[in-house]
């Protein structure tokens, strides 16, 4: 009787721990898709600030190439309106020469 009653005691610590890790874990996963869902909105914002700059930069990249476009001549365009003007009447070699 006594034996049967330590097994009791050793099987109902058993179950005991066992749903207590049950629940840890589920608590872990839970906090763990949290904390993912967190970092990934973090990593997502960086991206999107990332290729925001490269846009940028881009963009002023593109500008600087076309201030200094060379013409058949030689000369670089001093001002971006004349290349507009060379853009609108589609002339490859427009300068200031011409």
């Amino acid at each position: 009787m006594v034996t049967s009653l330590k097994k009791d005691i050793a099987t109902k610590r058993r179950e005991k721990n066992h749903r207590d890790k049950e629940n840890y874990k589920k608590r872990y996963r839970k906090l763990q898709k949290e904390e993912d869902i967190e970092s990934y909105r973090k990593l997502q914002k960086r991206r999107e600030k990332i290729i925001r700059g490269y846009k940028k930069r881009e963009e002023e990249e593109r500008g600087k190439a076309r201030m200094e476009k060379k013409c058949s001549h030689g000369l670089r365009f001093e001002r971006l309106n004349i290349y507009r003007i060379a853009d609108r009447y589609n002339v490859k070699n427009f300068c200031l020469k011409r």
